[in-house]
């Protein structure tokens, strides 16, 4: 089978870690694979960790300048349908919305190309077309979206590379000499993309709960990058100088964050990064959103089977739950062991790489049937519906704003 598949983004991340996975485990079973990749008309980001990671295993990236206004668009759909008839697709799968919409009009509706969308969202998106096969991670969204689609909803949970994430597979200890982390100390880690939305709560609750619970043994490494990073900086600064130590350190985007996993004592995050901290059979705890924070023990797998490794709370602070569900992590090391294994056999019995590609396998032969013109158009109507008012409110910002002057 002929596959393109759409990157969101060209930065490390859950979905993007995902989709190279994927397009590897695919490419080993045969089947020819390429990546599309929107990337910046300057050409900053032509050779990002994620592009490069991408050539290390042997994947093709496609890569097309990111549009800006009308005439650049009309470009690269041009240039996306003819590079569809070229390559003879037999199915395009997009991560995001800006590979989604421009696949859903080039690919799809001028190639006929049969699409298949992944949403790994925590919640139904409204916008993406509704008669197309969609692909989502939890069963929470999966029931939401059969109430409101007209397409085929497919669950496949976030897989994880059980081989390559695992305990022992890489060496953590130069990492950990690096940032001056001791044999002694209790290193929580989060690998996140550090950005303001959705994370971004997680993240400054991380740096609050290591100031609350102010205990000189624990120690918060902060992996990743993005637009948040300044702010989360300088919070950190703070806490580091109120607890007289440097408490919280950051080291980054790491293309390979591996190391950052064994070297954890603890593992806080959401998603596949919480997925790949089971993996490398480290306790983790979930930070969700709104005051949301749960470790992940034997009770708490029926909301993750069902709400998956996230969750939303009631508005409360989060900081003061998280320290507090840290606490006996922290003093007990046969407790961190045993949810360690726990978290491990979990992944590798449920969120293996290769059961995740036989199903997308299964979603994508499915999916392999002609497009229908009226279902397009009416697609597109939604679509349309779903962003005017955006639009509207662009173009009218400036007019009522220069009148309010």
């Amino acid at each position: 089978m002929r596959v393109l598949i759409g990157l969101h983004h060209v930065t490390l991340g859950g979905d993007t870690l995902n989709a190279v996975e994927l397009a590897g485990r695919l490419i080993s079973r045969a089947h020819l694979v390429t990546l599309l990749a929107f990337t910046n008309p300057d050409g900053s980001d032509d050779d990002a960790p994620l592009i490069r990671l991408a050539h290390e295993r042997g994947i093709p990236v496609r890569t097309f300048q990111r549009p800006r206004g009308m005439r650049t668009r009309m470009r690269v759909i041009r240039e996306l349908r003819d590079y569809a008839h070229q390559q003879n697709f037999d199915v395009v799968h997009t991560y995001g919305h800006q590979d989604t919409y421009y696949a859903f009009v080039a690919t799809y509706g001028l190639a006929g190309v049969p699409l298949v969308v992944n949403d790994y969202a925590m919640s139904v998106t409204e916008a993406l077309p509704r008669r197309v096969p969609l692909i989502v991670g939890t069963r929470e969204v999966a029931d939401q979206a059969r109430r409101v689609r007209l397409g085929d909803v497919r669950l496949i949970e976030p897989p994880v590379d059980v081989e390559l994430n695992a305990p022992g597979v890489v060496d953590s200890e130069p990492l950990r000499v690096k940032f001056g982390i001791s044999s002694s100390d209790i290193l929580l880690v989060m690998v996140s993309r550090l950005v303001k939305t959705l994370k971004g709560e997680g993240l400054r609750s991380a740096i609050d709960a290591v100031r609350i619970l102010s205990d000189p043994s624990v120690r918060l490494m902060l992996v990743g990058d993005g637009d948040a990073r300044p702010d989360l900086a300088d919070k950190a600064a703070k806490v580091n100088a109120e607890l007289g130590r440097e408490a919280v350190v950051s080291t980054g985007a790491m293309r390979d964050p591996r190391a950052a996993y064994e070297a954890a004592d603890i593992v806080l995050g959401m998603g596949h990064s919480g997925l790949r901290g089971m993996a490398f059979a480290k306790p983790v705890v979930i930070v969700g959103e709104q005051g949301f924070c749960l470790p992940v023990t034997r009770e708490a797998l029926k909301h993750v089977d069902y709400a998956g490794v996230y969750g939303v709370g009631d508005g409360s602070d989060t900081g003061p739950l998280l320290a507090a569900a840290l606490r006996p992590l922290i003093a007990d090391g046969d407790m961190r062991r045993s949810l360690g294994e726990l978290g491990r056999n979990v992944v590798r019995e449920r969120y293996s790489l290769e059961g995740a590609t036989d199903q997308l396998e299964a979603a994508y032969e499915a999916a392999r049937r002609r497009r229908s013109w009226p279902a397009w158009l009416l697609d597109a109507g939604h679509i349309g519906r779903c962003y005017a008012p955006a639009k509207i409110r662009r173009i009218a910002r400036p007019i009522l704003g220069h009148r309010g002057a």
